[in-house]
């Protein structure tokens, strides 16, 4: 139950004032966030951020962060799926850090194991 309100209280933080700010600012917090188990993440995540007053204007930002939380908790091809569809919004020819990100991760993703 701790975990719960710990995990509850860093997503309200997160929604509100990290995720604004970007993925430099969440990178710097990734040690923070393996504190509490991924496929808890996940639940609070999709709780948080998939409702009906998101910004979708957000919505390939949101569904990178859906994707890396998926790989972390193990479901690596729902986290593909996840990516692949991120992409396809993508323009084409896109150099982005999103799109990068995006390439690196179907790559990696697509290999067997």
């Amino acid at each position: 139950m701790k975990d719960y309100f710990f995990t509850m209280a860093f997503m309200t933080i997160l929604k509100n004032v990290l995720y604004p700010l970007g993925a430099r600012v969440l990178a710097f917090y990734g040690n923070f966030l393996t504190a509490v188990p991924a496929t808890e993440q996940l639940a609070t995540f999709r709780a948080l951020f998939y409702d009906d007053d998101f910004d979708n204007g957000k919505r390939l930002s949101r569904e990178s962060y859906l994707a890396s939380l998926l790989e972390a908790a193990g479901r690596r091809e729902e986290a593909l799926r996840t990516w692949l569809t991120l992409r396809q919004g993508l323009p084409a020819g896109d150099r982005s850090a999103l799109g990068d990100r995006a390439a690196a991760a179907i790559k990696r993703l697509s290999q067997r194991r």
